[in-house]
């Protein structure tokens, strides 16, 4: 046999065994989400896709989530590695006992609201006295419910919650089967799809009734951040590597996404990731530093809030609820090539 040839056949060889070996080796994880997969999700499925995780060494199982304080419980029992879950929600679960810290920020502003039609008479947190709210058993707006009743002097027990799917939110509130829901106030296409568009939806943020803890994180627990910091840092490098390729390529991130979730429409997917980076994570803080960079003070408002207006079991300080340790250096990048959610709207509205 010529040399050339066997130097070919002992470079094939070596490269399969070299790719078998980085198979048999990668260390497998699970990143549990906070709820079903949405196009918030996108850049997770990105990393998996584009090799990222790969890339460092580890083969990563994306589970869907059932609420954050359930995924919080699970990343306490160790059950997951690694989950994404409500701040405010962990600041709880911390003062009960869970040893479980935020790794990232994703959401550097609160998420959550109240939505409601025109036409109910709610036009404010006080005016769910007497009326139904639609909320799962599990969402973390229910859990921080208790927050917004006292910063806003709400009877409690003249509010009716009413358990309902995470996915039946806009039906059941379209059909006047609730007076409100509690959703987050971005990622609106399935409530316009339902007859309640942009003239009809009613936005009620939380932020703006004295309740704007930090919203969903990445979360591990004690126990995996002391004992495997060096799989933190190279799951948050292919995460926060992605987040950034997503943003600089939103419609292919998109793409990637509903491949893996087909059950998504597209322009649902790219509303919603859009809406998030626009209005929950381009905050100034982000903007100055990195991707889910962590801010003390804001760490502390968020603990501070939680503390007056929950029933906590003990006080938790901002000092135990994080760490920065692992957040890789990556910027976020301009968002001025992104469309802006009036415009993805009219595209909507066209394609009815």
């Amino acid at each position: 046999m010529k040399k050339s040839k066997v130097w070919k056949v002992l470079v094939i060889t070596i490269g399969f065994f070299l790719l078998i070996s980085s198979v048999l080796t990668a260390e497998k994880i699970t990143l549990k989400l906070n709820w079903i997969p949405g196009g918030d999700h996108c850049f997770y499925f990105v990393a998996k896709e584009m090799g990222f995780y790969k890339d460092n060494g580890l083969e990563v199982e994306i589970e869907r989530g059932r609420g954050s304080g359930d995924t919080v419980k699970r990343v306490d029992l160790g059950t997951v590695d690694v989950g994404l879950a409500d701040t405010g929600t962990l600041v709880v679960a911390r003062s009960q006992g869970a040893k479980v810290k935020v790794i990232a920020m994703i959401y550097s502003d609160s998420p959550n609201g109240i939505k409601t039609y025109r036409g109910s008479g709610i036009t404010r947190p006080k005016d769910l006295e007497g009326r139904s709210v639609g909320v799962p058993a599990g969402d973390a707006q229910r859990v921080l419910w208790p927050a917004l009743a006292k910063a806003n002097n709400i009877d409690m027990d003249k509010v009716t919650l009413v358990n309902i799917n995470p996915g039946a939110k806009p039906q059941t509130l379209a059909a006047k089967r609730v007076d409100a829901v509690f959703d987050w106030i971005v990622g609106n296409l399935q409530y316009w799809e339902t007859g309640l568009d942009k003239d009809n939806l009613v936005l009620i943020p939380w932020a703006e009734w004295g309740v704007n803890p930090y919203g969903n994180a990445l979360m591990a627990s004690e126990d995996t951040i002391r004992n495997r910091p060096d799989m933190l840092k190279r799951f948050l490098d292919a995460t926060m590597k992605a987040w950034q390729w997503s943003i600089n390529n939103p419609d292919k991130a998109v793409e990637i996404f509903t491949r893996y979730n087909p059950e998504v429409p597209p322009l649902a997917a790219l509303v919603r990731f859009v809406n998030d980076l626009q209005d929950l994570v381009a905050t100034d803080t982000i903007k100055r530093t990195r991707l889910g960079w962590i801010d003390q003070k804001r760490m502390q408002e968020t603990v501070d809030n939680i503390n007056m207006y929950f029933d906590v079991e003990r006080k938790v300080t901002a000092e135990e609820m994080y760490t920065v340790d692992f957040i890789p250096d990556y910027k976020l990048p301009s968002l001025n090539h992104l469309p802006t959610v009036d415009e993805l709207y009219l595209r909507w509205k066209s394609e009815q």
